[in-house]
C-alpha cells in the first residue's frame, strides 16, 4: 500500500506540478494550485485556483501518474465546482470503485458522441461496462457502423479515451459494430 501522507509531506507533487507548468508555459504553477491531505480518506486533493483549463488538469493528472509510476496509486478527476485531481491508494475503498462512477461513463459517452458526430452518425448506440472480478473491467461499445467507420471512431476517439485509464488498454472490434476493451484497474488513471 502506498504511503499517501508521505507523498503529501515530501513536496514531490509540487515539483511535478512546477515541471509540468514550465513545459506548458506557466511559471511557478504550484503557487496557483491548492494541495491538501484528507486524513479521513487518506487522499491528496489538488485543486487549481484559477487559470487552468479542464484539458490542462487532465494533462497534469497524466503527468503525475507517469512520474509516480506506481500501480498502487489511483488518480481521479474531480468535477463539479471547478476541476481538480484526487490521489488515493488503488486498494482503498475510494480507489477500488472509481470506474463505476458517473465520470467514467460520462467521458465514455462524450468520446463516443464526438466520434459519431465526426462521421455524421446520429442513430443510437449502446455500451456496457462490466467489472469482471479479477481486477479487470470490460467495456463494450455497439453502433451500427461499417468496419471502416467504426475503426475510425475507435482509433481517433475510443482508444485515446480508454488509454487515459489504462495506457495498455485498447478497443478491438469483435465484429462490425461491436468493439470491446479490457482495462486493468491496477494501472489506471481515473477521471
Amino acid at each position: 500500500m502506498y504511503d499517501i501522507k508521505a507523498l503529501y509531506d515530501s513536496g514531490l507533487l509540487e515539483g511535478i506540478i512546477d515541471i509540468f507548468g514550465d513545459r506548458v508555459g506557466w511559471d511557478d504553477l504550484a503557487d496557483y494550485v491548492n494541495i491538501s491531505y484528507n486524513s479521513n480518506k487518506d487522499s491528496i486533493s489538488i485543486k487549481p485556483e484559477g487559470g487552468l483549463s479542464k484539458d490542462d488538469v487532465l494533462q497534469l493528472a497524466d503527468e503525475i501518474q507517469e512520474e509516480l509510476d506506481d500501480s498502487d496509486i489511483a488518480i481521479k478527476i474531480l468535477r463539479g465546482f471547478g476541476t481538480g485531481i484526487e490521489i488515493f491508494n488503488a486498494s482503498s475503498e475510494y480507489g477500488s470503485t472509481l470506474l463505476s462512477e458517473d465520470n467514467f461513463k460520462l467521458e465514455l459517452e462524450d468520446s463516443i458522441n464526438q466520434g459519431l458526430d465526426m462521421l455524421g452518425y446520429y442513430d443510437d448506440y449502446d455500451y456496457d461496462i462490466e467489472e469482471l472480478g479479477d481486477g479487470r473491467v470490460k467495456v463494450e461499445v455497439r453502433a451500427e457502423l461499417d468496419y471502416d467507420e467504426f475503426s475510425e471512431v475507435i482509433d481517433n476517439y475510443l482508444n485515446p479515451f480508454i488509454q487515459k485509464y489504462d495506457k495498455y488498454a485498447y478497443f478491438e472490434m469483435e465484429m462490425p459494430g461491436i468493439a470491446v476493451a479490457f482495462l486493468d484497474q491496477t494501472r489506471r488513471i481515473n477521471r
